[in-house]
């Protein structure tokens, strides 16, 4: 099938991407560069009949701005006429992310990531599977619980478990007077978990992502927040700067990588701060963009190639 791969991405309305920013775009861009033809499937599209997983699916050309994608009329396709499938739909991880999961459990097709490697791996949470890596970390929906780990570590930073680009995050301090209403509000009243980690001032140096791809290094990208801001993620307004790892986190990698992808999780994006893992990105992770703008190297490239290689 080669370079004539035809592959199916189930993703978010392209309309309501960044097509500057996206990766889901770049990898796109890039297989289409080297032959391969590209459908887009969007959550509502995908369903199964019986055990056959399919989907109306959309044909899509790379076209120049402003449209950047067009999508043809939409066919009816059993999902086993795909090469593979990339299943890039952004969080939150919420039911119909599940079902769709379980939709592509059916698929007679190769898919990635594998959709039940996505549910056993939540993005805040799949970090404490190498606990010699991460930093003090804490599950919850209990008030007081939180406060406690909060009052033990010093400072931590509350998000939620489901959602991304930096959507919900708090920094907590003992001596906050708004200290309660930050974890009432990240709890739901202790109704929701929330993730608490301790706060890790090198933050203020920059949030590394780096892609891997089949447990290999393929980009690293620093993201520095602006002043006064908590958050190194890009789209919470971060600075991308050119970034290389340190020997520790090439150790790092080196061991956390393989495992991700021996698991099903072979696009991979980890979060490294002051060489702590703090978030491990396997639903859609980004970056992709920005190694290519500051590098000239561009990961999506590195992608497809290996992809289409291994489709044969």
């Amino acid at each position: 099938m080669g370079g004539g791969a035809r592959i199916g991405v189930v993703m978010d309305p392209p309309a309501t991407l960044a097509y500057a920013k996206d990766s889901t775009y770049a990898l796109m861009e890039q297989g289409v560069a080297l032959g391969a033809r590209f459908e887009v499937i969007t959550l509502d599209d995908l369903y199964l009949r019986g055990p056959r997983a399919r989907a109306r699916a959309h044909p899509a050309e790379v076209v120049g701005p402003p449209d950047h994608l067009r999508l043809g009329e939409a066919v009816d396709r059993d999902l086993a006429e795909y090469a593979c499938v990339l299943m890039r739909k952004d969080p939150p991880f919420d039911t119909d992310y599940l079902v769709a999961t379980y939709c592509l459990d059916h698929a007679a097709c190769p898919v990635i990531n594998d959709p039940a490697a996505l549910r056993a791996a939540n993005e805040k949470l799949a970090v404490l599977r190498f606990p010699e890596w991460t930093p003090q970390t804490l599950a919850t929906s209990s008030e007081e619980r939180i406060l406690a780990f909060v009052e033990e570590v010093g400072a931590a930073v509350v998000k939620p478990p489901v959602h991304m680009g930096g959507r919900g995050v708090f920094l907590l301090r003992p001596d906050d007077p708004n200290l309660r209403g930050l974890v009432e509000e990240a709890t739901g009243g202790g109704r929701h978990y929330a993730v608490v980690q301790r706060y890790l001032p090198e933050v203020a140096d920059g949030d590394k992502r780096v892609l891997l791809w089949d447990g290999e290094v393929v980009g690293v990208v620093n993201r520095v927040p602006p002043p006064g801001e908590l958050r190194g993620n890009l789209a919470a307004g971060a600075w991308p700067r050119p970034a290389e790892l340190t020997g520790d986190e090439r150790r790092l990698c080196a061991q956390v990588g393989p495992r991700l992808a021996a698991d099903g999780l072979r696009l991979v994006g980890l979060d490294l701060i002051g060489g702590r893992l703090t978030e491990v990105n396997v639903t859609s992770p980004t970056g992709m963009r920005e190694v290519e703008r500051l590098t000239g190297v561009s990961p999506a490239r590195t992608v497809m190639e290996r992809l289409l290689a291994e489709l044969g």
